[in-house]
């Protein structure tokens, strides 16, 4: 069922980007499940307090879910954009793979863009594999021109892993 999760997420972020729409608070929070467990993003687009040009800064200091964030977003979304949303779905997959556990549990808010600059990243949740980490890691790199666009991501999941006729699982590819 996680698999299923993180392939749809992909997927739904990528129609998103398609649509020139940055998302900016992706995070599990912002996953709804319907009753027969079809992902829906939520969350996105522009938030009560922001004005007209959809930057919080405008009239009062954005709220910035940190530990959520791109490194470059850590002081605003204003210039957020795909590859930003792409660090914090790395981050989703973790939150997925750790049963919900919050990422950097231990560590303030103020103490982690200096972490993240020395590469220090969050460990593999207990339940995942190599496959779905190296896929979060892809997410995490620091410039964000060398992170995948959600399209590559896809196409990634969708050359690993394929739906079995009638099940809901997804199995990799042999």
């Amino acid at each position: 069922m996680l698999f299923r999760f993180g392939i749809e997420i992909a997927k739904g972020m990528e129609y998103l980007a398609g649509k020139g729409i940055t998302h900016r608070r992706l995070a599990a929070r912002n996953i709804l499940l319907t009753f027969s467990k079809e992902v829906k993003i939520y969350g996105f687009g522009p938030q009560p307090q922001e004005t007209g040009d959809g930057d919080a800064e405008s009239e009062r200091k954005e709220r910035i879910p940190i530990k959520w964030m791109a490194p470059e977003c850590m002081t605003s979304t204003k210039d957020a954009d795909e590859k930003s949303d792409v660090w914090s779905y790395g981050v989703v997959l973790w939150e997925l793979f750790s049963m919900g556990e919050t990422p950097f549990d231990n560590v303030k808010s103020r103490d982690l863009p200096d972490r993240l600059k020395k590469n220090i990243r969050l460990q593999k949740p207990e339940r995942c594999d190599n496959v779905w980490y190296g896929v979060m890691t892809k997410c995490w790199a620091y410039q964000p021109k060398e992170r995948p666009t959600f399209t590559a991501v896809r196409k990634e999941l969708d050359t690993m892993f394929v739906a079995s006729p009638g099940d809901d699982c997804y199995y990799y590819k042999c």
